[in-house]
C-alpha cells in the first residue's frame, strides 16, 4: 500500500479533524474522499496558447514508467522531446 504525506496549516487540519471525527477518522475520511475524485471523469486537456515564457523539466524514470509516459504521450498525439537514455 502507497503511503501519501501531506503538511497543512494547523487551522486546516483542525477542521478537516472535525470533520472526520464523524465519517471514520482521519485516514478513513481523506481514503473515502480520494475514492471518490478518482471515480470522476478527467477534464479534457486543453492546451495552453504558447507563451513567451518557457520553463525546464528533468525527471529521472525507471525504464517501467518511462515506457508507460512514451505509450501515453503517443496515445495522447504527443511526442517526447529527446529520446529516453537506457
Amino acid at each position: 500500500m502507497d503511503r501519501l504525506t501531506l503538511r497543512l496549516p494547523s487551522d486546516l487540519a483542525r477542521r478537516f479533524d472535525a470533520a472526520a471525527a464523524g465519517r471514520g477518522g482521519r485516514s478513513r475520511y481523506l481514503r473515502t474522499i480520494m475514492e471518490a475524485a478518482a471515480q470522476a471523469p478527467l477534464p479534457a486537456f486543453e492546451p495552453s496558447p504558447p507563451s513567451a515564457k518557457s520553463a525546464k523539466l528533468t525527471l529521472r524514470l525507471s525504464t517501467d514508467d518511462m515506457a508507460c509516459l512514451e505509450a501515453e504521450a503517443a496515445r495522447a498525439g504527443f511526442r517526447l522531446a529527446a529520446p529516453p537514455l537506457r
